[in-house]
């Protein structure tokens, strides 16, 4: 199929309006419409029912636009591999992190990598698990790098690679109760420990809510306090120093502070779940020398910040 219909198309689908595709598009609405019918005819369906305020899919139109999208990211693909293929000093890398490798290791590993490769862009995009699956299944990122809870399911089309587990831990205060109770070796902490005291916890991370209440509750305890819910890391490290509230998590996210001795961390077996932090490629697409050249500085990197 011809490319160019299939974005023409794929226009009309999304905007339902020929006007508004054509405009996008920066093309005539009559260019458009015959563009539309040329594709068509060549495939002998109707692709829109047209009507007074816009257009909507027929069944054929339906069925064509997932293959179209699919269509259009692998070509866009084979075209970026080629150019990359071609020039190792030159192109772009395209690569997603969570927010676990977000402040240390991807930006230690691109600062290094762009000090040898000056012509190459990088583009980093920070996004949760489930989009920067789909984002590389599109083709819309070259690597994953990021680290994942242990039920979350990796697509069997995505090659995995660990670079190295982390446990997940609970963040305090150094003068925090529970940080003294720790630090003093009064034994191993347990869960009824931790019942007094307020949570803070990331605003879009719902799971960490059903998390801490799950696993009060099937300890026969009570449901755990207050919840206060940010989506501003410079508030909940502020918060977190000046109260007693507990914030569950990943380390990464506050290890700054941990090492520095603003904040303490302390584990609890109910609550301890083992990360793995990944580097993750599609199956299907063959690696630019930039790209490979960056996913190596990243290992390299993450194994030097694990090793410290």
């Amino acid at each position: 199929m011809d490319t160019r219909l299939l974005k023409h198309f794929l226009a009309v689908y999304e905007h339902r309006h020929f006007g508004r595709a054509a405009e996008a598009l920066d093309m005539s609405k009559q260019g458009l419409s015959k563009s539309v019918a040329k594709l068509e005819d060549s495939i002998d369906a109707k692709l829109f029912e047209r009507g007074r305020f816009g257009v909507r899919p027929s069944e054929f139109g339906e069925a064509l636009a997932s293959h179209a999208r699919l269509i259009l990211a692998e070509t866009r693909i084979a075209e970026d591999e080629i150019e990359g293929l071609k020039n190792a000093e030159a192109g772009e890398v395209r690569v997603g992190v969570t927010p676990t490798m977000s402040e240390r290791i991807v930006p230690a590993a691109v600062s290094n990598f762009t000090k040898r490769s000056t012509k190459v862009g990088i583009y980093v995009v920070s996004r949760f698990p489930t989009e920067l699956m789909d984002m590389l299944a599109e083709g819309d990122l070259d690597v994953v790098a990021g680290s994942f809870r242990p039920d979350f399911v990796i697509p069997e089309n995505v090659n995995k690679e660990t670079l190295f587990t982390q446990n997940d831990m609970i963040a305090c205060r150094p003068g925090h109760p529970i940080a003294v109770q720790t630090a003093t070796k009064k034994g191993k902490l347990k869960l009824s420990n931790l019942e007094p005291y307020p949570w803070l916890v990331p605003a879009k991370f719902e799971w960490v809510v059903d998390k801490i209440s799950s696993t009060f509750q099937s300890a026969g305890l009570d449901r755990a306090r207050d919840f206060i819910h940010s989506d501003d890391f410079s508030f909940m490290r502020g918060l977190l120093a000046e109260s007693d509230y507990l914030c569950y998590g990943n380390r990464s996210s506050f290890s700054w502070e941990i090492d520095s001795g603003h904040l303490s961390e302390i584990f609890v077996p109910q609550l301890t779940d083992v990360r793995q932090a990944m580097l993750l490629t599609r199956r299907s697409s063959i690696l630019t020398r930039a790209a490979v050249g960056l996913i190596q500085e990243i290992r390299e990197t993450a194994k030097l910040t694990m090793a410290a």
